[in-house]
């Protein structure tokens, strides 16, 4: 074989052969995995704690394993999110990917099923899960540009776009309440609820909840080009138009939508 590629304890390599002589074995180092830098530890040791220093020393040998069994060539660290270790890389066919390893293998497992939910563009694909070790695989998104880097905020039009694909494509998952029952359910609460004079009526606390959101515009003047001032100002005389036809008073308790 002259030039075959084989895997050789977790290491790529390939056989050479020199005239009259006998093949050779030669090693080709795979890409290195990223340098798990201070930088990273420290991140995620702010929301760990100490915890994390075990798992960080496991670690390397899970991405060794994941890079053998998902045919991963590494790329460099992304430096961002303090629930899991995150790093670009490509996979087997060529493709940019992006992978993320946690502690929290559960919370792994739920964001891999909410976005196999969803068949839009907006939403990267899954491209491979392991539950057991908190690993998830998606496409990468190009450029991958975070928002906060970004000169400017979206469009109101990119915006209602990105949410009318979400809610036109997303799979619907039964174990969750409809949005029906939900309308039905406050529905009833307020036309049955009695009057409560020990607290504020609900208008009051609206208007307040838009008193303080207008204080965002004096922190981010540029919130202007997004959401006009005059939005918040219409929107914030809503409930007061509310309050003479209903001035009742409600206290919080938990429900069961079930």
């Amino acid at each position: 074989m002259n030039g075959s590629p084989v895997t050789v304890s977790g290491r790529r390599a390939r056989f050479s052969a020199v005239e009259g002589v006998r093949a050779i074995l030669v090693a080709v180092p795979a890409s290195s995995i990223p340098e798990l830098d201070d930088e990273l530890r420290v991140r995620l040791g702010r929301r760990y704690g100490s915890a994390i220093d075990g798992w960080f020393a496991q670690l390397p040998d899970v991405l060794e394993d994941l890079a053998e069994r998902w045919g991963v060539e590494w790329g460099t660290l992304i430096q961002r999110g303090s629930i899991a270790v995150v790093i670009r890389c490509q996979t087997a066919d060529g493709r940019a990917a992006v992978l993320k390893v946690s502690p929290e293998r559960e919370r792994l497992a739920h964001e891999a099923a909410a976005l196999a939910h969803w068949r839009t563009p907006h939403v990267p694909a899954v491209l491979s899960v392991d539950e057991s070790v908190g690993a998830l695989m998606i496409e990468a998104i190009e450029p991958g540009t975070p928002l906060v880097e970004t000169e400017g905020y979206p469009s109101m039009e990119s915006v209602a776009s990105l949410l009318r694909s979400l809610h036109d494509n997303a799979v619907p998952e039964p174990a969750y309440t409809s949005m029906e029952s939900v309308a039905s359910l406050l529905r009833s609460l307020h036309d049955n609820a009695v009057p409560e004079p020990a607290y504020r009526p609900v208008a009051d606390h609206i208007t307040y909840l838009f008193d303080s959101s207008r204080k965002l515009y004096e922190w981010k003047p540029d919130l202007v080009e997004l959401v006009s001032p005059s939005y918040t100002s219409a929107a914030a005389n809503w409930p007061c138009a509310l309050r003479p036809r209903h001035p009742r008073r409600f206290s919080c308790t938990v429900i069961s939508l079930r």
